[in-house]
């Protein structure tokens, strides 16, 4: 059985919600500019990527894998 969802749990939901950009704010002020020369991106370090990029560098192709 399902509880009733309160008023004060809505507003605490919610206040969380407002809370939640204001803590990731900071980190969007920290990047860096960076330049990567290589023939090929990935994106995915999973099995996938991984294998895909293991292979690229088998026939001599320059990769970066971004998670």
């Amino acid at each position: 059985m399902s509880r009733a969802v309160t008023r004060r749990d809505a507003l605490a939901a919610f206040a969380a919600s407002l809370a939640t950009p204001a803590l990731a704010t900071p980190a969007l002020g920290q990047t860096r500019d960076a330049a990567f020369d290589v023939d090929v991106v990935v994106i995915g370090a999973g099995a996938a990527g991984v294998g895909a990029a293991r292979e690229l560098r088998r026939l001599g192709k320059s990769c970066l894998v971004l998670e």
